[in-house]
């Protein structure tokens, strides 16, 4: 289970387990792991499994799915007002057949659902390209 957290200065996206009767933070993530923001406000998993993770104040982190967290740092494409959101604190998200709506203080946004499936293409164009560049004991493509 995933819960969002923040407090003052601190937080992140905690990891919970149920250990017997009790709940338990198996795992964090904080800016240090890929979050844009220390506080995490909002969490959203769409009909695609994409895990979108808002902040307060510092964008959202959209990740191609929830198999993200299995580890650090998350790998995903960081979403702001510089990128084009209404505003850094997104409060909500909603989707339809062909877009997502993204609720924040200043308006909404709207995202074409094409236009996510292309941003995590070139996600993975880029991640498989640094996976190949850190593996080839060749030395190719360094």
């Amino acid at each position: 289970m995933l819960a969002a957290s923040g407090q003052l200065s601190a937080g992140g996206l905690c990891v919970l387990e149920q250990k017997e009767e009790m709940w338990i933070v198996s795992d964090l993530f904080s800016v240090e792991d890929g979050i844009p923001g220390e506080k995490v406000r909002w969490l959203f998993v769409d009909r695609d499994d994409h895990l979108w993770i808002t902040t307060e104040s510092n964008g959202l982190l959209l990740c191609p799915d929830t198999q993200a967290i299995a580890s650090h740092p998350l790998n995903g494409i960081v979403l702001t007002e510089d990128n084009g959101l209404s505003d850094n604190e997104i409060k909500c998200i909603a989707e339809t057949e062909t877009v997502y709506w993204l609720g924040g203080r200043y308006g909404l946004t709207r995202i074409d659902r094409n236009t996510v499936s292309n941003l995590l293409s070139a996600l993975e164009i880029r991640s498989d390209a640094h996976n190949a560049s850190r593996t080839d004991g060749c030395g190719a493509g360094r």
